[in-house]
């Protein structure tokens, strides 16, 4: 497998279990109970510039409308660090679920399954990360279904094109910003709260002008 992107994946703390390999075997479908109410579908779906093009097209809107209508800037920073990037994710809808998640029926379906499911929830209940692979136990349908061997999984899933589309992503937000970083922990340091604030906002004001041009959406 290729270099395994740095990702925040703190959302998934709550029922993050195992950790595997890459030919560990693992069973693994969607199962109509768990569709009443799929947990899965709660957290932030980080999406690639091909996820965000293709869903764009497939509800035949501009970049733009796309954007304001389902997705929104989400800013993660790994704790104990002053280095942060700028993600598109998908709104959250009814409940709390991803906004693509149909829920007018008691088995809730992904709008989009068929046409152009994200990168992201593709690979699930696999989760690569910067050192290790892990796999979500506490999903019911890990312990039902087929069988699949994690390399295969992910390869089979794109998993690798979402984690490079990440790195991808972070390295274009973090590494122009090297000095900066520097600079702004020596002002946190000195406790110099007034210039911090303004190069922190600096940073993201600029790191946002980054990622909307990644992803063609004119400001």
């Amino acid at each position: 497998m290729q270099e395994k992107a740095i990702l925040d994946l703190s959302f998934l703390d709550s029922y993050r279990e195992l950790e595997v390999y890459e030919d560990t075997p693992f069973r693994f479908r969607c199962i109509d109970e768990c569709r009443k109410d799929p947990q899965c579908c709660k957290g932030n779906v980080f999406l690639i510039p091909e996820d965000f093009s293709a869903l764009a097209k497939h509800f035949n809107l501009s970049n733009e409308n796309f954007f304001q209508r389902y997705c929104k800037l989400f800013y993660a920073k790994p704790e104990g660090t002053t280095d942060g990037w700028y993600n598109v994710t998908l709104k959250k809808g009814v409940n709390g679920y991803c906004i693509l998640l149909d829920t007018k029926h008691p088995i809730k379906n992904c709008s989009v399954h068929k046409s152009f499911k994200p990168y992201a929830c593709r690979s699930f209940p696999v989760f690569l990360e910067p050192k290790d692979i892990y796999y979500m136990r506490l999903c019911p349908g890990v312990r039902t279904g087929e069988f699949y061997i994690v390399k295969e999984w992910v390869e089979k899933n794109k998993g690798i094109d979402f984690y490079n589309g990440m790195h991808t992503i972070i390295k274009n937000q973090t590494i122009p910003f090297m000095d900066d970083s520097k600079h702004l922990l020596q002002l946190i340091r000195r406790k110099d709260k007034k210039k911090a604030e303004k190069l922190k906002h600096e940073i993201k004001m600029r790191q946002q002008k980054i990622i909307m041009e990644m992803f063609e959406i004119k400001i």
